[in-house]
């Protein structure tokens, strides 16, 4: 069985959106919300002409409030900050197909232009392994997961940060400025049968990232002859720019807690990019509590606007947002 690695830099980009870590739902929010969670389905009707005044504390001029679903509601502004909320078509609470039940109410404040939040950018090591067999190529460890048990082994495992089975094979994140020998292997067991490999060790290469400091050090040992052409990598993944556009958030009946998120993508370049693996995550802390995977390919100087939706299984007292872009080139 012949083994490679393939290399890859992810960038992490921190969304810092302290601005609305701190808010919560509107004044008014919760008595809406008992209103239609006390009114029988047959009895929808009822709610026809009801009117709830909200304040959103801190809200200003430059944003846009709004509920959904829209076409249950009339929703008037009566300051900067207050807005009037009156029940115009009760019907459209109700979602049918399945279990009927009511929609689940969500509100949104989108700023009328766009926001900038602050971002940080974060260079990281990350590698991609691919395992392949001779005559016949990559092997997708996802197909045979069903019929056999895959097991890794890492000789150091101090080096790395974290391991997950990812696409084709693992992703593999090192710990920064780690160094010393670092090794994989593989034991791939039949669930039936005798059918029992192992692979031989394959090299996972240091880390070496730079470290902010007053006389940085200089790096004389050379990159890894896995890395191929780093600028472009480093290249790609720059040029196309990420913007928070707008965010709006929804609580589900059953609990479930969700963010969407607006967001605008830029190809800054005179070249087509393309970044296979866009993850979006919520955190609570240092834990991510949500995540979704998009891939954007934009020609020189094309943007694209497209929304993510996180959902966590509880809302968290105060939440950052962070991206992590990795397999980005140049087509």
């Amino acid at each position: 069985m012949m083994i490679y690695t393939k290399l890859t830099f992810a960038f992490l980009i921190t969304l810092f959106i302290s601005f609305f870590s701190g808010w919560n739902d509107p004044e008014g929010w919760s008595a809406l919300k008992e209103a239609i969670e006390k009114t029988k389905l047959s009895e929808v009707s009822k709610l026809q002409g009801r009117t709830f005044d909200l304040v959103i504390p801190g809200g200003t001029i430059e944003y846009v409030f709004s509920v959904a679903p829209e076409n249950a509601f009339k929703l008037e502004r009566l300051g900067p900050d207050k807005f009037r909320l009156t029940i115009t078509n009760p019907q459209a609470l109700i979602k049918t197909g399945g279990f009927v039940n009511y929609h689940p109410i969500e509100w949104s404040l989108k700023n009328k232009n766009t926001f900038s939040p602050e971002i940080e950018g974060k260079a990281t090591c990350l590698y991609e392994v691919i395992f392949s067999q001779v005559g016949v190529g990559e092997l997708d460890l996802s197909k045979y997961e069903a019929n056999y048990d895959i097991t890794y082994e890492i000789s150091n495992q101090t080096a790395i940060s974290e391991i997950k089975r990812q696409g084709k094979g693992y992703s593999i994140m090192r710990v920064p400025n780690a160094t010393g020998e670092t090794k994989m292997r593989l034991r791939i067991k039949a669930k039936s049968g005798d059918e029992n490999l192992q692979t031989g060790w394959i090299n996972i290469p240091n880390c070496i990232t730079d470290t902010p400091t007053p006389n940085p050090p200089t790096i004389t040992q050379p990159l890894p002859p896995q890395v191929i052409n780093p600028p472009e990598i480093y290249a790609a993944a720059d040029a196309l720019v990420l913007k928070t556009e707008g965010i709006s958030f929804c609580e589900e009946s059953t609990g479930i807690y969700c963010a969407t998120l607006t967001v605008k993508a830029t190809n800054t370049s005179n070249r087509t990019a393309r970044c296979n693996n866009i993850a979006f995550h919520m955190y609570d802390g240092n834990r991510s509590i949500a995540s979704t995977i998009k891939w954007v390919e934009l020609n020189p100087g094309q943007n694209t606007i497209f929304e993510v939706v996180l959902k966590s299984t509880y809302r968290p007292q105060t939440f950052t947002f962070r991206t992590f872009k990795t397999e980005c080139i140049y087509r």
